[in-house]
């Protein structure tokens, strides 16, 4: 017996035919497996939701089930036959169909009425775990919109013993710093960024710091990470390859750091203080959001920043590493093995995150303080002029100033006698009024008894031999 024939409506009634697309072809078991979000087409793909920049890969299912409908006519039933202006006609009915509000950041939840955070939950290849409670659902949810996964599946019992042996190795001169990782192990799964902190790990080569890199990135999943190097995130469309990714690993970045520009720096601060940001991308609309990306910063030396204010530096959580093993000790096959222990490291990183619950910061590493120290001198030169120089004291009351001329002479003496590069009176200018809110340089005549000019209010000039006197007192 043959089977009765469906129908569709005509062309001319193209929202009614998206509507019943949309259960036919774009939905399984009720949940739809498509949608439209901010510009783009998102497919499902059985443990999340991943963009699909070819729009070919949405039609070809309307051909096909439109091949397989009928028409209803006058005169009895005709194919629906579609064309090629028929499906294009369609596109967009069906982007309103299937469209889902730009305004949420992911992940959220497609329909109301769930009671769990999103927040809350860690997407692995067997289902979903509610890290805050605990509780692991089996299967896929589609119903949760969230553009990444965990590459492996979720084993409770699952151990680590060569990552920890690694770790014991690593970090036996900073427990501190391997506490410090941990937590940013978990930070890292759990898709939070409300902490506001960078990862930086500083060290030789063979230290470790590679291995503790790519164990994050495939505990993460490296194909949700992106390598952006510094020049590029200060470029036009820098920062379009960071959507949707939960982490971003800026690799030894020395060569970058003479190119870094007071835009790539201002990128960062955005990203990790969740702002929201707007973004260029290349022949397509803005992108406008909150980006999901954790920063990890790998380099063998400390970084540099053009960051007259100091703010990178309150940013970053930084680990020093120090033991370097030699080439012909290294276990080669010490990536592959971490690799088979990743449900297990997962396991280690939830143990992080727990104690990051707990006490709501990250762990002060040990060595963190000496790298704090090194990225002000090379970062904040003005910052540490203002320190050393004995002749000048920061007070923040608005009857003090000095003229910048004679700051700026001062400050060509420190250069030379420290060994740094001078900068001319307007950057001066403006970093000092970066490096304090105490400090505000003004084009102004202060007083009766002076010129008009360019003075630096909030600070004082202290006779030498009084300097020098409160200078060895201080020290």
């Amino acid at each position: 017996m043959a089977e009765e024939p469906e129908f569709y409506p005509p062309i001319s009634n193209a929202m009614l035919v998206a509507k019943k697309l949309v259960g036919d072809v774009f939905s399984t078991e009720g949940n739809r497996n498509t949608a439209y979000w901010r510009g783009q087409w998102w497919l499902f793909n059985g443990t999340h939701w991943e963009q699909e920049e070819n729009e070919l890969e949405v039609k070809r299912p309307i051909w096909t089930r439109l091949g397989e409908v009928m028409l209803s006519k006058p005169k009895g039933a005709e194919p629906w036959s579609p064309t090629t202006a028929s499906v294009s006609n369609l596109m967009e009915p069906l982007k309103i169909a299937l469209m889902l509000k730009d305004k949420k950041d992911a992940p959220f939840w497609i329909e109301q009425g769930h009671i769990m955070n999103p927040h809350d939950l860690i997407v692995l290849q067997n289902g979903v775990l509610n890290f805050r409670t605990g509780k692991f659902m089996q299967g896929n949810h589609m119903e949760l919109f969230n553009t990444w996964s965990l590459p492996f599946s979720y084993d409770a019992t699952a151990t680590c013993p060569t990552f920890e042996k690694f770790l014991d190795d690593t970090f036996a001169h900073d427990p501190a710093g391997r506490a410090a990782i941990q937590e940013f192990a978990g930070y890292a799964i759990s898709g939070r960024t409300d902490l506001q902190k960078a990862l930086v790990l500083v060290g030789p080569p063979g230290g470790g710091k590679g291995t503790l890199s790519r164990t994050i990135q495939q505990l993460v999943g490296v194909e949700n990470v992106v390598s952006p190097s510094l020049t590029k995130l200060g470029s036009e469309f820098g920062l379009s390859d960071l959507i949707g990714k939960p982490l971003a690993v800026i690799e030894d970045a020395r060569s970058d750091y003479s190119h870094t520009s007071g835009t790539t720096v201002e990128r960062l601060l955005s990203i990790i203080g969740e702002d929201a940001v707007s973004i260029n991308r290349k022949n397509q609309s803005y992108w406008n959001g909150t980006l999901p990306t954790r920063i990890m910063l790998v380099s063998n030396e400390v970084p540099r920043f053009p960051d007259a204010s100091g703010a990178m530096i309150r940013r970053f959580v930084a680990v020093k590493l120090s033991k370097s093993v030699p080439e012909e000790e290294r276990d080669e096959k010490l990536g592959a093995k971490l690799k088979a222990e990743l449900p297990g490291i997962f396991n280690w990183a939830l143990d992080g995150l727990k104690r990051l619950e707990q006490q709501h910061h990250f762990t002060e590493p040990e060595t963190m303080a000496d790298i704090q120290s090194m990225m002000s001198d090379l970062n904040s030169p003005v910052a540490n002029f203002l320190d050393e120089e004995p002749t000048y004291r920061v007070t923040g009351n608005p009857s003090d100033y000095v003229e910048l001329k004679a700051v700026h002479a001062a400050y060509k003496s420190w250069c030379e006698e420290v060994g740094r590069s001078n900068m001319n009176q307007q950057n001066l200018a403006q970093q000092l009024d970066s490096v304090s809110p105490d400090i505000e340089v003004k084009n102004t005549k202060p007083d009766a008894y002076t010129k008009k000019g360019r003075y630096v209010f909030g600070i004082k000039s202290i006779p030498l031999v009084l300097a020098k006197e409160s200078h060895q007192q201080s020290a």
